[in-house]
């Protein structure tokens, strides 16, 4: 990846990623449990567009949080569950 200096060229980044999703979609359901709240990882990030099978869902939590809340948990469980 090239760019000046020590930085990422993003745009290659970018351009690599996209081939990479557009030859190996993922096929699987997906759960992709964010939250607007948190400082760590910017919630776009969150949101996969690529993928088929994904279920995008919102919870007001810190980054900390999604491995401490109770709907989080709640939410992996039902999803869990839906698979038997």
């Amino acid at each position: 990846m090239g760019g000046a200096g020590l930085g990422v060229d993003l745009d290659t980044l970018e351009a690599s990623i996209a081939t990479r999703e557009a030859n190996l979609p993922i096929e699987v359901p997906i759960m992709a449990i964010y939250s607007r709240c948190e400082a760590v990882v910017a919630w776009g990030a969150c949101v996969d567009r690529s993928s088929p099978h994904v279920q995008h869902v919102e919870v007001a939590t810190t980054h900390v949080g999604l491995g401490l809340s109770p709907d989080v948990y709640e939410l992996v469980a039902r999803r869990l569950a839906s698979f038997r």
